[in-house]
C-alpha cells in the first residue's frame, strides 16, 4: 500500500508556474511558426531547466515594473526637450517633479557612460 503525499499550497503553485511557462512558451513558439514538436521539446526544456537552476527555492516574482520603467525613463529622457515636462508628466501620468527626477537621474547615467571616472581602476 503506497501513501500518497500531499503537497502543499505553495508546491501546487509551484507547479502551476512551471506549467504556465511551459504553456506560454509553448504558445509564444507556436506565434513564431515554430515546429509544433519541436516547440514543445523546448518549452518542456525550458520548464526543466527552471527546476534544475531554481527547483526548492522560494521565490517572489516580481510583476516587472521595475523593467518597464527602465525603458519608460530612457523614452522619457529621449522626449525631454527642457521645456515639455508638463506633457511627459500627463503622456506617462507621472508629476512633474517625477519627470524633472527621472531626467537628472538619466542625464547622470549618460553622463557617467560618456565620461568616465578619471580615478577608477
Amino acid at each position: 500500500m503506497s501513501k500518497q503525499r500531499k503537497m502543499g499550497q505553495h508546491s501546487r503553485r509551484g507547479q502551476a508556474l512551471l506549467l504556465d511557462l511551459r504553456d506560454q512558451a509553448l504558445s509564444l513558439f507556436k506565434d513564431a511558426n515554430v515546429d509544433a514538436e519541436k516547440a514543445s521539446q523546448i518549452s518542456n526544456e525550458l520548464m526543466y531547466i527552471i527546476c534544475q537552476h531554481w527547483g526548492g527555492q522560494l521565490l517572489y516574482i516580481t510583476k516587472g515594473d521595475g523593467f518597464f520603467a527602465d525603458e519608460r525613463d530612457i523614452q522619457i529622457y529621449k522626449e525631454f526637450n527642457g521645456h515639455n515636462q508638463a506633457e511627459l508628466a500627463q503622456k506617462y501620468d507621472l508629476s512633474v517633479v517625477y519627470i524633472y527626477r527621472i531626467v537628472k537621474r538619466m542625464a547622470a547615467i549618460e553622463k557617467a557612460r560618456l565620461q568616465p571616472d578619471l580615478f577608477a581602476d
